[in-house]
């Protein structure tokens, strides 16, 4: 059975995010870089969302947003 497309999107995506959050943590990363990597990070997000949601999945455990701390 072939894998759909928006899976294989997601994944990639997903993979790719993971791989910039690695770079945001480097050492020697200066938050203007992190700045200027910003708008790859939301690119991303929204990629791989828009296809986890074709898929019929939802948003990561870890990108559900929570109530904030009281």
């Amino acid at each position: 059975m072939p894998i759909h497309p928006s899976a294989v999107l997601a994944e990639k995506a997903h993979l790719a995010l993971r791989t910039l959050d690695d770079l945001f943590e480097t050492r020697g990363v200066t938050q203007a870089d992190r700045a200027a990597l910003l708008p790859a990070r939301l690119a991303l997000k929204r990629v791989r969302d828009r296809h986890r949601a074709a898929l019929g999945l939802s948003a990561p455990v870890e990108e559900v947003p929570h109530a904030a701390p009281l």
